[in-house]
C-alpha cells in the first residue's frame, strides 16, 4: 500500500513535515483524509478562538514529491469566521450588541452551508457503500461535520440567548 505525507502549512506559511505518513490505498483516499482532519483541526482551533482557514495540507508521496495541496477553505467548502477584531477601548453595550448581531448572521450563513455539506455527505456516503467500498474514512469525515455544526449550533444559541436577554 503507498505511503502519504501530510505536511502542514500554517496561515505564515511555516511547514510542519509529517515524519510518520499513512498507509492509504491511493491519492483519494489521502485527499479525503487530508480533508478530514483540516475539519478537525479547524474545529479545535475555533474552539479556542483562532481561525486556521489560511492553512494548508501539502500531501507528498514517498519520493518527496506534492501530489495536491490542500488549502483548509477548500476542505471546509464555507468561509471561516473572522477572527474578532480588538477593540482598545471598552466598549459599550450596544456596540457589543451590534458585533454579536453581526457574528450571529455570520453563523447563520455558515450553518446553512454546512448542513449543504452534511447532505452532500451523507449522499456520498450512501454512493459509497451502495459500490461495495470501504467508508471508514467518508464516516469518519461526516461525524466531524457533525460535530463541527454542532459547535457552530451551540455558539449561534448562546448568542441568541445573549442577544435576547439585552
Amino acid at each position: 500500500m503507498p505511503q502519504f505525507f501530510f505536511d502542514y502549512r500554517d496561515e505564515h506559511g511555516n511547514i510542519q513535515h509529517d515524519t510518520d505518513g499513512l498507509d492509504l490505498p491511493d491519492a483519494d483516499a489521502a485527499y479525503l483524509e487530508a480533508c478530514r482532519a483540516a475539519i478537525d483541526i479547524w474545529a479545535e482551533a475555533r474552539r479556542v478562538g483562532r481561525d486556521p482557514g489560511c492553512g494548508a495540507f501539502e500531501i507528498r508521496n514517498v519520493s518527496g514529491y506534492v501530489l495536491v495541496e490542500l488549502p483548509f477553505a477548500e476542505a471546509l467548502g464555507f468561509v471561516t469566521l473572522a477572527e474578532p477584531r480588538r477593540v482598545r477601548a471598552a466598549p459599550t453595550t450596544l456596540a457589543w450588541s451590534k458585533g454579536e448581531r453581526h457574528e450571529l448572521t455570520e453563523l447563520e450563513a455558515t450553518l446553512a452551508l454546512a448542513e449543504r455539506h452534511v447532505a452532500d455527505q451523507r449522499t456520498r456516503l450512501t454512493r459509497t457503500r451502495a459500490q461495495g467500498h470501504d467508508t471508514q474514512i467518508a464516516e469518519r469525515l461526516l461525524a466531524t461535520l457533525l460535530d463541527t455544526q454542532t459547535i457552530l449550533q451551540d455558539r449561534r444559541d448562546r448568542l441568541s440567548r445573549r442577544l435576547s436577554k439585552s
